[in-house]
């Protein structure tokens, strides 16, 4: 049986109350959740985010495998128009205390630290993959590619190449100086 959550803030997990695996159902549908992650991740509206997984424990350390769903509507950047973009994501991850991570961890590490009162912040490790998920420029599907000119006759302009007049002084002997 799966348990249920409807605030990511709620979908935290004490590493030792893994004895066995707990499946899991974030639904985000209250709107006042709803609002705050639009308001959070920058979008114009968020009809959908679902996410189903599981977490237990695997080589003595909380390991989460989720599968992200959602349907955000977001501002074209070029066109100012909304949209809608469908994401569908795995998602898994490690939660290990923060003393254990590498110093120099790169970003597709399957580690997250655990939080500081040693709990796994699932909520929030799916949270920040979500954020990832999202364009930086956010660009409605099917429109034409930006142009690189700068009108219907623009052509750039040729200039000389001021090393030119030195080339030939490469090649030439040295001529003798008169007596």
């Amino acid at each position: 049986m799966s348990e249920n959550f409807q605030n990511p803030a709620d979908l935290r997990v004490d590493p030792e109350s893994l004895d066995e695996a707990k499946s899991f159902i974030l639904e985000i549908s209250e709107p006042a959740v709803r609002q705050e992650l639009v308001d959070r991740f920058g979008l114009n509206a968020l009809p959908a985010l679902c996410v189903t997984g599981v977490i237990e424990r695997r080589h003595g350390l909380p390991y989460a495998k989720a599968r992200l769903s959602a349907e955000v509507e977001m501002i074209c950047s070029v066109s100012l128009d909304a949209f809608l973009q469908r994401f569908d994501e795995a998602l898994e991850t490690y939660f290990v205390p923060e003393s254990d991570l590498p110093q120099l961890q790169d970003d597709e590490s399957l580690n997250e630290p655990l939080a500081d009162d040693g709990m796994a912040d699932v909520g929030e490790f799916i949270m920040q993959a979500f954020s990832l998920l999202l364009p930086d420029i956010p660009r409605k599907p099917g429109l034409e590619p930006l142009s690189q000119s700068f009108g219907p006759d623009w052509e750039p302009e040729e200039k000389p190449n001021p090393f030119a007049a030195l080339a030939g002084l490469v090649d030439k002997p040295d001529e003798p100086k008169g007596s």
